[in-house]
């Protein structure tokens, strides 16, 4: 009896798998990616955010950072972790994933 149950369980188990497998691909449709525009202005604002930190414009590095950063990281808690002699350089942008719409 246990290992009829156990079979049943494992069979189920595993088409639920098979099913959850099916639909998320359909759940990561092309309407989570970016347009071109959308692309194109998070590219200018990742090269703008870059800049600064080349230029050691720390404060306005930090006014980049999200909302929810910024309330636990101070200005002044933030602008002390950088080394003024760092050598910034922006070699090459990848959108790898992007959530924050």
């Amino acid at each position: 009896m246990l290992r009829n149950f156990h079979d049943i369980r494992t069979g189920v188990a595993g088409t639920l798998l098979v099913l959850l497998f099916a639909v998320l691909p359909g759940g990561c449709a092309d309407s989570d990616q970016l347009s071109e525009q959308e692309r194109a202005a998070l590219e200018q604002r990742v090269r703008e955010r870059w800049q600064t930190l080349v230029d050691r414009d720390f404060e306005k590095t930090w006014e980049y950072s999200t909302p929810a950063f910024r309330r636990i990281f101070s200005k002044s808690l933030y602008l002390g972790n950088f080394s003024y002699a760092t050598e910034w350089e922006l070699t090459g942008i990848e959108v790898l994933n992007y959530d924050a719409r």
